[in-house]
Protein backbone atom coordinates (compact mmCIF):
# COMPACT_ATOMS: atom_id res chain seq x y z
CA UNK A 1 0.00 0.00 0.00
CA UNK A 2 1.31 3.45 -0.90
CA UNK A 3 1.27 6.08 1.82
CA UNK A 4 1.07 9.78 0.84
CA UNK A 5 4.15 11.56 2.09
CA UNK A 6 3.05 15.21 1.59
CA UNK A 7 6.65 16.05 0.80
CA UNK A 8 7.84 14.00 3.78
CA UNK A 9 11.00 11.96 3.25
CA UNK A 10 10.55 8.41 4.46
CA UNK A 11 13.07 5.71 5.08
CA UNK A 12 12.16 3.09 2.46
CA UNK A 13 14.15 0.41 4.22
CA UNK A 14 11.74 0.33 7.14
CA UNK A 15 8.08 -0.65 6.94
CA UNK A 16 5.84 2.41 6.87
CA UNK A 17 2.87 0.74 8.58
CA UNK A 18 3.11 -1.42 11.69
CA UNK A 19 2.16 -4.97 10.89
CA UNK A 20 -1.05 -6.34 12.39
CA UNK A 21 -2.15 -9.92 12.15
CA UNK A 22 -4.99 -10.65 9.76
CA UNK A 23 -8.50 -10.54 11.16
CA UNK A 24 -9.79 -13.89 12.30
CA UNK A 25 -12.79 -15.49 10.54
CA UNK A 26 -14.91 -14.91 13.63
CA UNK A 27 -14.06 -11.20 13.62
CA UNK A 28 -14.94 -10.90 9.94
CA UNK A 29 -18.23 -12.71 10.52
CA UNK A 30 -19.04 -10.37 13.41
CA UNK A 31 -18.28 -7.33 11.25
CA UNK A 32 -20.51 -8.68 8.46
CA UNK A 33 -23.34 -9.38 10.89
CA UNK A 34 -23.05 -5.89 12.36
CA UNK A 35 -23.17 -4.40 8.86
CA UNK A 36 -26.31 -6.37 7.96
CA UNK A 37 -27.97 -5.43 11.24
CA UNK A 38 -27.06 -1.79 10.73
CA UNK A 39 -28.56 -1.83 7.23
CA UNK A 40 -31.79 -3.35 8.54
CA UNK A 41 -32.03 -0.71 11.27
CA UNK A 42 -31.44 2.10 8.82
CA UNK A 43 -34.14 0.69 6.55
CA UNK A 44 -36.60 0.42 9.44
CA UNK A 45 -36.22 3.85 10.98
CA UNK A 46 -34.67 7.26 10.42
CA UNK A 47 -34.02 8.04 14.08
CA UNK A 48 -30.89 9.91 15.13
CA UNK A 49 -30.01 7.23 17.67
CA UNK A 50 -29.74 4.57 14.99
CA UNK A 51 -27.53 6.72 12.81
CA UNK A 52 -25.31 7.47 15.80
CA UNK A 53 -24.98 3.80 16.71
CA UNK A 54 -24.22 2.81 13.12
CA UNK A 55 -21.66 5.63 12.87
CA UNK A 56 -19.91 4.51 16.04
CA UNK A 57 -19.94 0.90 14.82
CA UNK A 58 -18.40 1.96 11.50
CA UNK A 59 -15.58 3.90 13.13
CA UNK A 60 -14.94 1.16 15.66
CA UNK A 61 -14.71 -1.38 12.84
CA UNK A 62 -12.34 0.87 10.92
CA UNK A 63 -10.25 1.40 14.03
CA UNK A 64 -10.04 -2.31 14.74
CA UNK A 65 -8.77 -3.07 11.25
CA UNK A 66 -6.71 0.09 10.59
CA UNK A 67 -5.99 1.91 13.88
CA UNK A 68 -3.48 4.31 12.31
CA UNK A 69 -5.92 5.36 9.59
CA UNK A 70 -8.72 5.69 12.12
CA UNK A 71 -6.68 7.91 14.45
CA UNK A 72 -5.56 10.05 11.53
CA UNK A 73 -9.17 10.57 10.48
CA UNK A 74 -10.12 11.49 14.05
CA UNK A 75 -7.39 14.14 14.15
CA UNK A 76 -8.57 15.60 10.84
CA UNK A 77 -12.29 15.44 11.54
CA UNK A 78 -12.56 16.34 15.24
CA UNK A 79 -11.76 20.09 14.81
CA UNK A 80 -14.52 20.33 12.19
CA UNK A 81 -17.08 18.80 14.59
CA UNK A 82 -16.43 21.03 17.59
CA UNK A 83 -19.26 23.45 16.87
CA UNK A 84 -21.85 20.69 16.41
CA UNK A 85 -21.19 19.24 19.86
CA UNK A 86 -24.34 21.08 21.01
CA UNK A 87 -26.46 18.95 18.68
CA UNK A 88 -27.59 16.10 20.92
CA UNK A 89 -29.89 13.11 20.63
CA UNK A 90 -31.69 13.31 23.93
CA UNK A 91 -28.92 13.76 26.51
CA UNK A 92 -26.40 16.60 26.96
CA UNK A 93 -23.42 14.32 26.38
CA UNK A 94 -25.01 12.31 23.54
CA UNK A 95 -23.48 14.24 20.65
CA UNK A 96 -21.09 13.77 17.78
CA UNK A 97 -18.07 14.42 19.97
CA UNK A 98 -19.27 11.86 22.48
CA UNK A 99 -19.80 9.29 19.75
CA UNK A 100 -16.27 9.86 18.46
CA UNK A 101 -14.90 9.57 22.00
CA UNK A 102 -16.73 6.28 22.47
CA UNK A 103 -15.37 5.02 19.14
CA UNK A 104 -11.80 5.87 20.23
CA UNK A 105 -12.21 4.02 23.52
CA UNK A 106 -13.74 0.94 21.88
CA UNK A 107 -11.02 0.96 19.21
CA UNK A 108 -8.33 0.88 21.88
CA UNK A 109 -10.13 -1.98 23.62
CA UNK A 110 -10.30 -3.98 20.37
CA UNK A 111 -6.66 -3.27 19.58
CA UNK A 112 -5.67 -4.44 23.05
CA UNK A 113 -7.62 -7.65 22.47
CA UNK A 114 -5.93 -8.25 19.11
CA UNK A 115 -2.38 -7.55 20.24
CA UNK A 116 -0.66 -9.49 22.96
CA UNK A 117 1.20 -6.46 24.23
CA UNK A 118 0.60 -2.73 23.92
CA UNK A 119 3.16 -0.04 24.63
CA UNK A 120 1.85 2.37 27.27
CA UNK A 121 3.47 5.83 27.47
CA UNK A 122 4.94 6.72 30.84
CA UNK A 123 2.07 9.03 31.79
CA UNK A 124 -0.69 6.61 30.75
CA UNK A 125 -1.03 4.86 34.16
CA UNK A 126 -1.27 8.23 35.91
CA UNK A 127 -3.98 9.28 33.45
CA UNK A 128 -5.85 6.04 34.16
CA UNK A 129 -5.76 6.95 37.85
CA UNK A 130 -7.11 10.43 37.09
CA UNK A 131 -9.91 8.88 35.03
CA UNK A 132 -10.76 6.50 37.86
CA UNK A 133 -10.97 9.36 40.35
CA UNK A 134 -13.05 11.33 37.83
CA UNK A 135 -15.45 8.39 37.51
CA UNK A 136 -15.99 8.36 41.28
CA UNK A 137 -16.49 12.13 41.17
CA UNK A 138 -19.03 11.66 38.36
CA UNK A 139 -21.02 9.25 40.55
CA UNK A 140 -20.89 11.82 43.33
CA UNK A 141 -22.24 14.49 40.95
CA UNK A 142 -25.07 12.20 39.87
CA UNK A 143 -25.96 11.49 43.50
CA UNK A 144 -25.98 15.18 44.47
CA UNK A 145 -27.46 16.84 41.37
CA UNK A 146 -29.16 13.96 39.57
CA UNK A 147 -29.07 13.47 35.82
CA UNK A 148 -28.94 17.24 35.20
CA UNK A 149 -25.24 17.23 35.99
CA UNK A 150 -24.64 13.48 36.08
CA UNK A 151 -24.97 12.95 32.33
CA UNK A 152 -22.44 15.71 31.67
CA UNK A 153 -20.12 14.13 34.24
CA UNK A 154 -20.31 10.75 32.51
CA UNK A 155 -19.61 12.48 29.21
CA UNK A 156 -16.54 14.13 30.74
CA UNK A 157 -15.20 10.75 31.88
CA UNK A 158 -15.68 9.43 28.33
CA UNK A 159 -13.95 12.51 26.91
CA UNK A 160 -10.86 12.07 29.06
CA UNK A 161 -10.96 8.35 28.30
CA UNK A 162 -10.83 9.26 24.60
CA UNK A 163 -7.68 11.31 25.27
CA UNK A 164 -6.13 8.25 26.89
CA UNK A 165 -7.19 6.18 23.86
CA UNK A 166 -5.56 8.64 21.45
CA UNK A 167 -2.46 8.64 23.66
CA UNK A 168 -2.04 4.86 23.56
CA UNK A 169 -3.30 4.34 19.99
CA UNK A 170 -0.76 6.81 18.63
CA UNK A 171 2.03 5.15 20.59
CA UNK A 172 1.20 1.78 19.04
CA UNK A 173 0.29 2.96 15.52
CA UNK A 174 2.83 5.76 14.92
CA UNK A 175 5.66 4.54 17.13
CA UNK A 176 8.56 4.84 14.67
CA UNK A 177 10.46 7.97 13.57
CA UNK A 178 9.01 7.69 10.07
CA UNK A 179 5.45 7.44 11.33
CA UNK A 180 6.03 10.26 13.83
CA UNK A 181 6.98 12.52 10.96
CA UNK A 182 3.81 11.61 9.10
CA UNK A 183 1.69 12.26 12.21
CA UNK A 184 3.26 15.67 12.83
CA UNK A 185 2.57 16.68 9.23
CA UNK A 186 -1.00 15.45 9.56
CA UNK A 187 -1.56 17.46 12.73
CA UNK A 188 0.04 20.54 11.17
CA UNK A 189 -2.36 20.38 8.23
CA UNK A 190 -5.49 19.58 10.27
CA UNK A 191 -5.80 23.26 11.12
CA UNK A 192 -6.22 24.40 7.52
CA UNK A 193 -9.91 23.57 7.12
CA UNK A 194 -11.02 25.16 10.44
CA UNK A 195 -8.90 28.23 9.68
CA UNK A 196 -10.46 28.59 6.22
CA UNK A 197 -13.90 28.22 7.82
CA UNK A 198 -13.01 31.04 10.19
CA UNK A 199 -11.79 33.26 7.38
CA UNK A 200 -15.06 32.73 5.49
CA UNK A 201 -16.91 33.69 8.67
CA UNK A 202 -14.74 36.80 9.00
CA UNK A 203 -15.47 37.91 5.45
CA UNK A 204 -19.19 37.40 6.00
CA UNK A 205 -19.13 39.46 9.19
CA UNK A 206 -19.00 37.64 12.54
CA UNK A 207 -21.40 38.44 15.34
CA UNK A 208 -20.25 41.00 17.89
CA UNK A 209 -20.05 39.60 21.40
CA UNK A 210 -21.66 41.55 24.28
CA UNK A 211 -19.32 44.19 25.65
CA UNK A 212 -17.03 44.19 22.59
CA UNK A 213 -16.82 46.47 19.58
CA UNK A 214 -15.52 43.82 17.19
CA UNK A 215 -16.77 40.48 15.96
CA UNK A 216 -14.72 37.41 16.89
CA UNK A 217 -14.54 34.42 14.60
CA UNK A 218 -14.77 30.88 15.92
CA UNK A 219 -14.70 28.86 12.68
CA UNK A 220 -15.84 25.32 13.29
CA UNK A 221 -15.37 25.65 17.08
CA UNK A 222 -17.85 26.38 19.85
CA UNK A 223 -16.21 29.72 20.58
CA UNK A 224 -13.27 31.99 19.76
CA UNK A 225 -11.22 31.01 22.85
CA UNK A 226 -10.77 27.29 22.04
CA UNK A 227 -10.48 28.24 18.37
CA UNK A 228 -7.60 30.60 19.14
CA UNK A 229 -5.79 28.06 21.32
CA UNK A 230 -6.12 25.42 18.60
CA UNK A 231 -4.79 27.75 15.90
CA UNK A 232 -1.88 28.84 18.10
CA UNK A 233 -0.76 25.24 18.62
CA UNK A 234 -1.11 24.45 14.91
CA UNK A 235 0.83 27.59 13.96
CA UNK A 236 3.71 26.64 16.28
CA UNK A 237 3.86 23.14 14.80
CA UNK A 238 3.85 24.53 11.27
CA UNK A 239 6.61 27.02 12.00
CA UNK A 240 8.92 24.64 13.84
CA UNK A 241 8.58 21.46 11.80
CA UNK A 242 12.04 20.51 10.51
CA UNK A 243 12.93 21.83 7.08
CA UNK A 244 11.95 19.52 4.24
CA UNK A 245 9.01 17.94 6.05
CA UNK A 246 6.56 20.15 4.14
CA UNK A 247 6.90 21.78 0.77
CA UNK A 248 7.80 25.46 1.34
CA UNK A 249 4.80 26.71 -0.62
CA UNK A 250 2.41 24.54 1.38
CA UNK A 251 4.01 25.52 4.69
CA UNK A 252 3.91 29.26 3.94
CA UNK A 253 0.30 29.09 2.75
CA UNK A 254 -0.79 27.15 5.83
CA UNK A 255 1.03 29.52 8.20
CA UNK A 256 -0.54 32.61 6.59
CA UNK A 257 -4.07 31.18 6.70
CA UNK A 258 -3.79 29.87 10.27
CA UNK A 259 -2.18 33.05 11.63
CA UNK A 260 -4.75 35.25 9.88
CA UNK A 261 -7.56 33.25 11.47
CA UNK A 262 -5.76 33.48 14.82
CA UNK A 263 -5.81 37.28 14.55
CA UNK A 264 -9.51 37.20 13.67
CA UNK A 265 -10.34 35.08 16.72
CA UNK A 266 -9.29 37.96 19.00
CA UNK A 267 -8.32 35.29 21.52
CA UNK A 268 -5.83 36.60 24.04
CA UNK A 269 -5.15 33.04 25.11
CA UNK A 270 -4.26 32.05 21.56
CA UNK A 271 -2.13 35.13 21.05
CA UNK A 272 -0.18 34.47 24.25
CA UNK A 273 0.42 30.80 23.40
CA UNK A 274 1.63 31.67 19.90
CA UNK A 275 3.82 34.64 20.86
CA UNK A 276 5.41 32.97 23.89
CA UNK A 277 5.95 29.75 21.93
CA UNK A 278 7.74 31.56 19.10
CA UNK A 279 9.97 33.44 21.55
CA UNK A 280 10.93 30.37 23.58
CA UNK A 281 11.44 28.04 20.62
CA UNK A 282 13.08 30.50 18.24
CA UNK A 283 15.13 33.02 20.18
CA UNK A 284 18.26 30.88 19.81
CA UNK A 285 17.63 28.57 16.89
CA UNK A 286 15.47 30.82 14.67
CA UNK A 287 16.25 34.49 15.49
CA UNK A 288 15.13 35.67 12.04
CA UNK A 289 11.75 34.03 12.52
CA UNK A 290 11.40 35.71 15.92
CA UNK A 291 12.24 39.06 14.32
CA UNK A 292 9.65 38.56 11.55
CA UNK A 293 6.95 37.61 14.07
CA UNK A 294 7.86 40.58 16.29
CA UNK A 295 7.64 42.97 13.35
CA UNK A 296 4.28 41.50 12.36
CA UNK A 297 2.90 41.86 15.90
CA UNK A 298 4.05 45.48 16.15
CA UNK A 299 2.49 46.23 12.75
CA UNK A 300 -0.83 44.73 13.84
CA UNK A 301 -0.80 46.74 17.07
CA UNK A 302 -0.11 49.96 15.21
CA UNK A 303 -2.35 49.48 12.17
CA UNK A 304 -5.33 47.59 13.57
CA UNK A 305 -7.09 49.36 16.46
CA UNK A 306 -9.23 46.34 17.39
CA UNK A 307 -6.14 44.17 17.85
CA UNK A 308 -4.48 46.91 19.90
CA UNK A 309 -7.52 47.23 22.16
CA UNK A 310 -7.62 43.47 22.77
CA UNK A 311 -3.87 43.04 23.27
CA UNK A 312 -3.39 46.23 25.29
CA UNK A 313 -6.78 46.73 26.95
CA UNK A 314 -7.61 50.05 28.54
CA UNK A 315 -9.04 50.18 32.07
CA UNK A 316 -12.62 48.97 32.13
CA UNK A 317 -15.35 51.61 32.36
CA UNK A 318 -18.05 49.10 33.24
CA UNK A 319 -20.89 49.89 35.64
CA UNK A 320 -23.42 47.75 37.40
CA UNK A 321 -25.80 48.36 34.49
CA UNK A 322 -23.34 46.88 32.01
CA UNK A 323 -21.61 43.97 33.75
CA UNK A 324 -20.72 42.27 30.46
CA UNK A 325 -18.05 44.86 29.59
CA UNK A 326 -15.55 43.43 32.08
CA UNK A 327 -16.43 39.81 31.32
CA UNK A 328 -12.96 38.80 30.15
CA UNK A 329 -10.91 41.11 32.34
CA UNK A 330 -8.44 39.85 34.89
CA UNK A 331 -10.49 41.46 37.64
CA UNK A 332 -13.54 39.48 36.58
CA UNK A 333 -11.55 36.24 36.61
CA UNK A 334 -10.11 36.83 40.06
CA UNK A 335 -13.56 37.60 41.46
CA UNK A 336 -14.94 34.49 39.79
CA UNK A 337 -12.12 32.36 41.27
CA UNK A 338 -12.65 33.90 44.70
CA UNK A 339 -16.31 32.94 44.71
CA UNK A 340 -15.59 29.40 43.54
CA UNK A 341 -12.80 28.90 46.05
CA UNK A 342 -15.14 30.01 48.82
CA UNK A 343 -17.51 27.24 47.69
CA UNK A 344 -14.60 24.76 47.55
CA UNK A 345 -13.73 25.44 51.20
CA UNK A 346 -17.13 24.02 52.10
CA UNK A 347 -16.22 20.69 50.41
CA UNK A 348 -12.39 20.68 50.33
CA UNK A 349 -11.74 16.93 50.08
CA UNK A 350 -14.10 15.56 47.42
CA UNK A 351 -15.71 18.71 46.01
CA UNK A 352 -19.21 18.83 44.59
CA UNK A 353 -18.82 16.30 41.79
CA UNK A 354 -17.54 16.31 38.24
CA UNK A 355 -18.96 19.04 35.95
CA UNK A 356 -20.68 20.79 38.86
CA UNK A 357 -18.88 24.14 38.54
CA UNK A 358 -21.66 25.93 36.67
CA UNK A 359 -24.21 24.60 39.17
CA UNK A 360 -22.44 25.80 42.33
CA UNK A 361 -20.83 28.99 41.02
CA UNK A 362 -22.46 31.95 42.82
CA UNK A 363 -21.65 34.17 39.84
CA UNK A 364 -23.93 33.75 36.83
CA UNK A 365 -25.17 35.75 33.85
CA UNK A 366 -28.38 37.64 34.43
CA UNK A 367 -30.14 35.60 31.75
CA UNK A 368 -29.44 32.26 33.49
CA UNK A 369 -29.23 33.28 37.15
CA UNK A 370 -30.85 30.68 39.38
CA UNK A 371 -31.15 28.09 36.63
CA UNK A 372 -29.51 24.63 36.76
CA UNK A 373 -25.97 24.84 35.36
CA UNK A 374 -26.50 28.57 34.88
CA UNK A 375 -23.28 29.83 36.47
CA UNK A 376 -20.03 30.82 34.82
CA UNK A 377 -17.27 28.32 34.10
CA UNK A 378 -14.17 28.34 36.30
CA UNK A 379 -11.81 29.67 33.60
CA UNK A 380 -9.01 27.85 35.42
CA UNK A 381 -8.09 24.19 35.36
CA UNK A 382 -6.90 24.24 38.96
CA UNK A 383 -9.99 25.98 40.31
CA UNK A 384 -12.29 23.67 38.36
CA UNK A 385 -10.58 20.54 39.69
CA UNK A 386 -10.74 21.83 43.26
CA UNK A 387 -14.42 22.70 43.07
CA UNK A 388 -15.49 19.52 41.31
CA UNK A 389 -13.21 16.93 42.90
CA UNK A 390 -11.48 18.65 45.80
CA UNK A 391 -7.87 17.99 46.68
CA UNK A 392 -8.28 14.33 45.67
CA UNK A 393 -9.01 15.07 42.00
CA UNK A 394 -6.43 17.87 41.90
CA UNK A 395 -3.78 15.52 43.30
CA UNK A 396 -4.60 12.88 40.68
CA UNK A 397 -4.23 15.35 37.81
CA UNK A 398 -1.13 16.92 39.38
CA UNK A 399 0.49 13.48 39.44
CA UNK A 400 -0.45 12.92 35.81
CA UNK A 401 0.94 16.24 34.59
CA UNK A 402 4.11 15.73 36.64
CA UNK A 403 4.77 12.38 34.97
CA UNK A 404 3.81 13.77 31.56
CA UNK A 405 6.16 16.75 31.80
CA UNK A 406 8.97 14.52 33.04
CA UNK A 407 8.58 12.21 30.03
CA UNK A 408 8.37 15.11 27.57
CA UNK A 409 11.42 16.69 29.21
CA UNK A 410 13.37 13.53 28.45
CA UNK A 411 12.20 13.60 24.84
CA UNK A 412 13.50 17.16 24.60
CA UNK A 413 16.81 16.60 26.39
CA UNK A 414 17.98 13.16 25.28
CA UNK A 415 20.35 13.18 22.30
CA UNK A 416 18.33 11.54 19.52
CA UNK A 417 17.15 12.38 16.01
CA UNK A 418 13.74 13.83 16.93
CA UNK A 419 14.90 15.84 19.92
CA UNK A 420 13.67 19.04 18.26
CA UNK A 421 10.12 17.73 18.22
CA UNK A 422 10.41 16.84 21.89
CA UNK A 423 11.37 20.44 22.64
CA UNK A 424 8.40 21.66 20.61
CA UNK A 425 5.99 19.51 22.62
CA UNK A 426 7.66 20.47 25.89
CA UNK A 427 7.09 24.17 25.21
CA UNK A 428 3.49 23.64 24.07
CA UNK A 429 2.60 21.53 27.11
CA UNK A 430 4.27 24.03 29.45
CA UNK A 431 2.30 26.90 27.91
CA UNK A 432 -0.91 24.90 28.21
CA UNK A 433 -0.27 24.34 31.92
CA UNK A 434 0.55 28.01 32.48
CA UNK A 435 -2.70 29.00 30.77
CA UNK A 436 -4.59 26.37 32.75
CA UNK A 437 -3.36 27.85 36.02
CA UNK A 438 -3.67 31.53 35.14
CA UNK A 439 -6.43 32.29 32.66
CA UNK A 440 -8.45 29.38 31.27
CA UNK A 441 -8.90 25.61 31.02
CA UNK A 442 -7.28 24.39 27.77
CA UNK A 443 -7.60 20.78 28.92
CA UNK A 444 -11.33 21.16 28.27
CA UNK A 445 -10.77 21.64 24.52
CA UNK A 446 -10.87 18.13 23.05
CA UNK A 447 -9.91 19.27 19.55
CA UNK A 448 -6.65 20.66 20.96
CA UNK A 449 -5.89 17.83 23.37
CA UNK A 450 -6.39 14.86 21.01
CA UNK A 451 -3.57 15.95 18.64
CA UNK A 452 -1.28 16.84 21.55
CA UNK A 453 -1.79 13.50 23.28
CA UNK A 454 -1.35 11.65 19.99
CA UNK A 455 1.90 13.46 19.16
CA UNK A 456 3.27 12.91 22.66
CA UNK A 457 2.44 9.21 22.71
CA UNK A 458 3.86 8.62 19.23
CA UNK A 459 7.08 10.51 19.97
CA UNK A 460 7.67 8.59 23.20
CA UNK A 461 7.13 5.28 21.40
CA UNK A 462 9.50 6.36 18.64
CA UNK A 463 12.17 7.18 21.22
CA UNK A 464 11.74 3.69 22.67
CA UNK A 465 11.99 2.18 19.17
CA UNK A 466 15.22 4.05 18.44
CA UNK A 467 16.65 3.00 21.79
CA UNK A 468 15.81 -0.67 21.14
CA UNK A 469 17.37 -0.54 17.67
CA UNK A 470 20.55 0.99 19.10
CA UNK A 471 20.76 -1.70 21.75
CA UNK A 472 20.21 -4.41 19.14
CA UNK A 473 23.04 -3.06 16.98
CA UNK A 474 25.37 -2.95 19.97
CA UNK A 475 24.51 -6.52 20.91
CA UNK A 476 25.03 -7.75 17.34
CA UNK A 477 28.51 -6.32 17.35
Amino acid sequence: MTVPTLGLPLDRERPVLPQLREARPGELALAAAASILGGCLLAATDGWLVFALVGVAFFVGLGALRPALFLGLCILVRPLLDDVSDVTIGAPSANVGGALALALIMTLALLAARRRRLFAPAAAPALVLAIAVSAVSALHAWQVFGSTVGTDAVGEVLRVGALLAAFVLAANSFGTPERVRLLFVLVALCGLAPAITGMVEWVGGPQVAPGLDVGRISGSFVGPVPFGAFLAVIALILLFLPAGWLRPSLRVTAVVVVCAALVGSSSREGWVIFTAGVLVLGWRARPRLVAVVAIGIVALLVLVPTVRERALPTPSQSTSATPQVAYESWQWRTENWRGLLDKWREQPIIGYGLMSTTSVNPRAPVSSHGQPRGGFDAHSLVVRLLVEGGVVLLAAYAAFFAVLMRSVWRLARDPWELRRLGRLLLVIWALMLIVGVSTDDPFDSTAVMIPLFALTGALEAARRSVHQQTEARLVSR
